[in-house]
């Protein structure tokens, strides 16, 4: 995404995150995950010192698919992220502002087309926890771009979801998370779900 990208302050623990921010009680109620599927490279590892986090989740997302679903004529990953960084150059990219969020599906479409697939790169900008939750079920990571709040200005690989609950009834109360690699860390981090106030997701359908 634009701007300088900082590290916010990652959940790791989610059991303890829940009981410091909303007490206790809860239980872990339902989970998905596309995991050990996808790979956990860091942004530094494609390249140092460049915001890089939007290139850095397309890579990861389309190795994905060349990984676990035959598209092996997508590239190893650093031609894959060289590849993606020379596609995102038209759209506005460069190594100091990063990609403008709005252009992800752009370049993914232009990726596709580059490797002879047939499909489509889409971004979703009305949203709610289900959408993750059905592309996780289906086995299809995503990309999500936040604005604000928890990593605000930067782009994370999202490869699972956890919900927990308390109560029954009317006065069932559920917290829900999404998990995601960060791109600073090659270990799980979580987002509150709850606290995130502006984002967008973008996500690959091949046709076949």
């Amino acid at each position: 995404m634009f701007g300088k990208h900082r590290k916010q302050s990652a959940i790791v623990d989610l059991k303890e995150y829940i009981r410091e921010n909303y007490g206790a009680g809860y239980t872990e109620s339902e989970s998905g995950t596309v995991e050990p599927k996808i790979q956990t490279f860091l942004m530094k590892d494609m390249e140092k010192a460049a915001c890089n986090c939007s290139i850095v989740a397309m890579t990861r997302i389309l190795a994905f698919y060349r990984d676990n679903e035959g598209k092996d004529q997508i590239p190893g990953n650093k031609k894959l992220y060289n590849d993606i960084k020379s596609i995102a150059a038209i759209f506005g990219y460069d190594m100091e502002k990063g990609t403008n969020p709005v252009k992800i599906n752009n370049i993914l479409n232009y990726m596709l087309t580059k490797y002879g697939y047939s499909g489509k790169g889409k971004s979703t900008y009305i949203w709610n926890f289900k959408t993750v939750k059905e592309q996780i079920d289906a086995g299809r990571p995503l990309i999500l771009n936040i604005a604000f709040g928890y990593y605000r200005d930067h782009t994370v690989s999202v490869v699972g979801y956890n919900e927990f609950s308390k109560g029954t009834g009317r006065f069932k109360k559920k917290k829900r998370f999404i998990k995601v690699y960060d791109g600073w860390t090659d270990k799980n981090t979580y987002i509150d779900y709850d606290r995130i106030n502006i984002a967008s997701f973008s996500k690959v359908k091949f046709d076949s």
